[in-house]
């Protein structure tokens, strides 16, 4: 299986991309990148609409500290499996189906193949699930560290109470995979995007996009949005975010209109395991950010490791 190529993003030296089976049969795509001597191995989670590609950069920076990496696309974005017919809807059934997913990748393409132990980097969307199999007790890994994880959707709250009425609905007719919004496939325009101010990294995702379409998605379905909603309250039950044992970092944004910052510091205060990190003028895409705000939550990380021992 082959990457999406640009001139501007190269993958990193000795990178394999793959299909693989999740435990209910479904295919879905990861990548390993193998490091020689490496201290360990750090499974990135991309967020809602990403790829594995967008992610080279990350892991030509963990290689760099002398770690190995492993990816994949979830189910229903990328070049995972979809499971609707319109691909540019970004559909799930449930929370749960993200978190084995998540499972299945490590202990299928993961533990057998690259050295541990193991670590966690997770953004946005994808700190919800790996958050809510932490808060289950999981120690497969040392540590884990999250860039602006989706614990909450902002949004207004009577927003929010009309919206789960409208999903419920949808759902007594099997109708969940209606778009939020209609998709759009025009192409992202910088000035109106909320996500990064560094126009670079923004321009070589924006050209991997229109190198391969098929990748993309475009818009959520009511199901998606009912089933983070779902999630989230769930890692929001009382006690819940006590469950996580293993060294934690969150790391929030300043200007995040996706996520609720002030969230993240809410549960770290419920758990000594869990340290927040502010990064003031970050947009929600800590990772893609400039190099004075990446630099920020990449010391922070260094930090994290030490801690995991």
């Amino acid at each position: 299986m082959n990457f999406i190529r640009i001139d501007t993003n190269e993958p990193p030296d000795g990178a394999k991309a793959f299909k693989f089976k999740a435990n209910d049969g479904a295919h879905l795509r990861g990548a390993h990148f193998p490091l020689d001597g490496a201290k360990g191995t750090f499974l990135i989670l991309p967020g809602w609409s990403e790829f594995i590609e967008k992610y080279f950069e990350t892991v030509k920076d963990l290689h760099a500290r002398g770690y190995a990496c492993a990816m994949m696309d979830w189910r229903g974005q990328g070049m995972s499996g979809r499971l609707l017919a319109d691909t540019r809807r970004s559909h799930i059934d449930s929370i749960e189906t993200y978190k084995n997913d998540l499972s299945s990748f490590f202990d299928r393409a993961v533990a057998p193949s690259l050295p541990g132990p193991y670590y966690l980097l997770a953004h946005s969307m994808g700190g919800l699930p790996s958050l809510l199999m932490l808060s289950e007790g999981d120690v497969r890994f040392r540590a884990a560290a999250f860039s602006a994880p989706l614990t909450k959707l902002k949004g207004h709250p009577v927003q929010e109470v009309v919206f789960r009425a409208i999903a419920s609905g949808l759902g007594i007719f099997g109708a969940t995979g209606l778009p939020v919004k209609m998709p759009k496939d025009d192409a992202p325009v910088f000035e109106a995007d909320a996500l990064t101010s560094d126009l670079t990294r923004f321009q070589v995702f924006a050209d991997l996009q229109a190198a391969d379409p098929s990748a993309c998605v475009r818009a959520p379905t009511f199901g998606w949005v009912q089933a983070v909603l779902n999630g989230s309250d769930a890692l929001h039950t009382d006690g819940r975010i006590n469950g996580v044992k293993i060294p934690t970092l969150i790391a929030s944004a300043e200007h995040d209109d996706l996520v609720v910052s002030d969230d993240h510091a809410a549960l770290a205060t419920q758990n000594e395991n869990i340290e927040h990190l502010f990064i003031a003028e970050a947009r929600h895409e800590i990772l893609m950010e400039s190099d004075h705000l990446r630099d920020q939550f990449f010391n922070a990380l260094d930090n994290l490791i030490k801690r995991a021992g």
